[in-house]
Order: structure tokens, then C-alpha cells, then sequence
């Protein structure tokens, strides 16, 4: 009994997904202080076999703390971000970006084009 909790354990911490505290992909969509950002290969990031063909957005919120420079590494601002950039998020804190859990907030972006 004790060997199978154990290996149930193991099977559920081998399932879950790592944290990450960047990700990078296109700007989708803008509004006021917060982006729709393509997060796919994020959220997919620990599938195996075959990948659903389902484009994942992460809700960005952008805050007066959040620091966005372009690919000069000059400091812009969010009225200067245009929809199909790529970009680079980085997270404020780790998140474990999921299916279920794509809101995130940031503390710098990096226009990559």
C-alpha cells in the first residue's frame, strides 16, 4: 500500500507543469492597459503526441511598473505596441501558464521585431 501512494505521488508531480516566468509570441489584440498575446507553445509546452491546433491567448495586464523597450532596447510605451509584434513577456512572478490559467501580468516587454 505504502509503495502504491508513493508511486502515485511521483505519477501526479511528473504531470504537472513548471512555472515559467517569461514566454514570447504576437501581439494579438490591445486594450487600454492589458494585451492578448499568442501563449501556445507555452501552454503547450510539456504535451506529448499530437498538439490540439487551438491558438492560446494570455491576457497581459500592463502596469505603471511594467517596462517596455523595443528591439533597440530603448524604453517605448504601450501606445507604441502594435497588433502581429512578436514579443517577449516577462512575468512578474513564476506562473504555471495552462489551458485554464492564461492571465498574467508584467514586468517587462520586449518588442523582438
Amino acid at each position: 500500500m505504502k509503495y502504491l501512494i508513493i508511486l502515485l505521488l511521483l505519477f501526479l508531480l511528473a504531470s504537472c507543469s513548471s512555472p515559467v516566468d517569461s514566454f514570447e509570441g504576437e501581439i494579438w489584440d490591445m486594450k487600454s492597459n492589458t494585451l492578448l498575446v499568442d501563449c501556445s507553445s507555452t501552454v503547450n509546452r510539456d504535451a506529448e503526441g499530437d498538439i490540439p491546433s487551438v491558438a492560446y491567448l494570455c491576457n497581459v495586464e500592463v502596469t505603471e511598473d511594467t517596462v517596455i523597450t523595443n528591439a533597440n532596447s530603448e524604453q517605448i510605451n504601450i501606445n507604441d505596441l502594435k497588433e502581429e509584434q512578436f514579443v517577449q513577456i516577462i512575468l512578474d512572478e513564476e506562473k504555471d501558464i495552462s489551458p485554464k490559467n492564461r492571465d498574467v501580468t508584467a514586468a517587462e516587454i520586449i518588442v523582438l521585431n
